[in-house]
């Protein structure tokens, strides 16, 4: 099926509160920091140029497991690399694989926990195949997918590098863009767009000549969020609908639910609150019912919180997330909410949960790895719980770190000058937020309570009047 290259990216992109894919943000200190955690000093291990994570360097698995950080990859591939579903067994908390017998031995044993999500355990053990040998394309997609599953970022955008060559020196150009797809991923939610733009091009151009497969319908789904950051709402809705169109032709439901989401946060966006909110139900029903895999369902239960965010709807949020913690989702996922920690710092800081927002904050920052979109969201809502406690200071330097991240620090912002008495920057600020937002109604629609409230304060009861209505 031949692609079309119209939506390539070709020019500066919006991002919107979360700080989903908008072209040109530099992250600054915050993200030096978070990419020296992530990536620190290189060490080798077992022959394998590796990054140290986690206390004293040592690889954990499952509290301590970055599923936040998968949200943003390509799905999860075992079925897409030969490899059977995993099963519901107890996931594995291996902290160290036993000594090896031997190199196929322990590269039928990666592989086979690899097949049951048991993380840590598949990136050891593949981690010293590789060191001895190196690894083929199949497994050295493998170990990149174990290692992002980890919050080793920098990790797996190397071994997904070595695979996605593997595959075109094989000549598989459909292994070739799955790759590809997962490493502009990587590079799009770390800001790095003129690098993730590569990969996703690179991704379109293997795939023009190929029948039509999943990997065409992971392609669409990012075009789809692409043309959203553009602005490109009625585009976005049709690209949206021909993944899910092509997810049924495949049978594929992973991609049927991602579209269908995203689909739904699509028509939130229109103004088609109603009708986007049950389609967003539905896919979130799929997902915590354990029909789908692990990246779907965190896929699925990111834009169904940024969703209810946008609006205003705490308690579907609230509720929605203790479905996910409850549910009979699949080994390694069984604590992926609370991962992804970023959206639950923003439903408990609504609900009044100051204390256990800021620990969350605290902890998204913590072990969200490269996902700088994530941390600068937690950020966000820490300088929010900061500005209403009185603390103005903390809260200015919290809002910084945030928009370093790639969120925009507003309403917070604006409100801040308020308290400190500067009534017309304020409302020069929340002006230009305003501004920033014309086409984006739901986005205005947070800003406006804030407008009226520094109108009000500075005893203009027209302008008040004006953004209350």
């Amino acid at each position: 099926m031949a692609q079309d290259h119209s939506h390539e990216i070709d020019g500066p992109l919006r991002r919107d509160e979360h700080g989903h894919p908008d072209v040109g943000v530099d992250g600054r200190a915050d993200r030096v920091a978070l990419e020296e955690r992530a990536a620190g000093r290189e060490v080798r291990e077992h022959g394998l140029a590796l990054a140290p994570t986690g206390r004293e360097g040592r690889v954990a698995e499952g509290p301590g497991t970055n599923a936040a950080a998968v949200i943003h990859g390509t799905r999860f591939g075992a079925t897409r690399v030969g490899l059977e579903p995993p099963g519901r067994g107890e996931p594995a908390g291996v902290e160290s694989a036993p000594t090896m017998p031997g190199r196929q031995t322990e590269l039928d044993a990666g592989r086979e926990a690899f097949s049951r999500h048991a993380w840590a355990e598949a990136f050891q053990r593949l981690s010293r195949c590789d060191g001895q040998e190196p690894l083929g394309a199949e497994d050295l997609e493998r170990l990149g997918e174990a290692a992002f599953w980890l919050g080793r970022v920098p990790d797996a955008i190397r071994v997904r590098e070595r695979s996605a060559a593997a595959y075109s020196a094989a000549g598989d150009r459909l292994g070739a863009a799955r790759v590809s797809i997962a490493i502009a991923s990587n590079h799009f939610w770390q800001h790095d767009y003129a690098v993730g733009s590569g990969w996703f091009q690179k991704a379109q151009r293997l795939l023009e000549d190929e029948p039509e497969s999943v990997e065409h319908g992971d392609l669409g789904v990012w075009r789809a969020h692409i043309l959203i950051a553009s602005g490109k709402l009625d585009e976005a809705l049709e690209t949206a609908q021909g993944v899910f169109a092509l997810g049924e032709r495949l049978g594929d439901r992973d991609l049927q639910a991602h579209a269908l989401s995203t689909e739904g946060s699509l028509r939130v966006r229109l103004g088609e609150v109603g009708r986007g909110m049950a389609l967003l139900d539905e896919s979130m029903a799929s997902a915590v019912g354990g029909e789908l895999g692990p990246l779907a369902t965190a896929l699925i239960y990111c834009t169904t919180i940024s969703a209810c965010y946008r609006i205003g709807d705490y308690r579907r949020a609230a509720e929605w997330t203790r479905a996910a913690e409850t549910c009979a989702i699949n080994p390694g996922m069984s604590d992926f909410p609370g991962d992804c920690r970023a959206h639950r710092v923003g439903v408990l800081r609504m609900h009044g949960a100051w204390d256990e927002a800021v620990i969350e904050c605290e902890k998204a920052v913590e072990t969200e790895g490269g996902e700088v979109s994530h941390v600068g969201m937690a950020l966000y809502e820490l300088g929010e719980i900061q500005l209403r406690r009185g603390e103005l200071d903390a809260a200015e330097k919290t809002f910084r770190r945030a928009e370093d991240m790639g969120r925009t620090p507003q309403p917070g912002r604006a409100l801040l000058c308020l308290g400190r008495g500067k009534a017309e920057a304020a409302r020069a600020s929340i002006d230009g937020a305003l501004a920033d937002e014309t086409w984006d109604r739901l986005a205005r629609g947070r800003l406006l309570p804030a407008a009226v409230e520094i109108a009000l304060a500075a005893g203009d009861v027209e302008r008040a009047r004006a953004a209350a209505d």
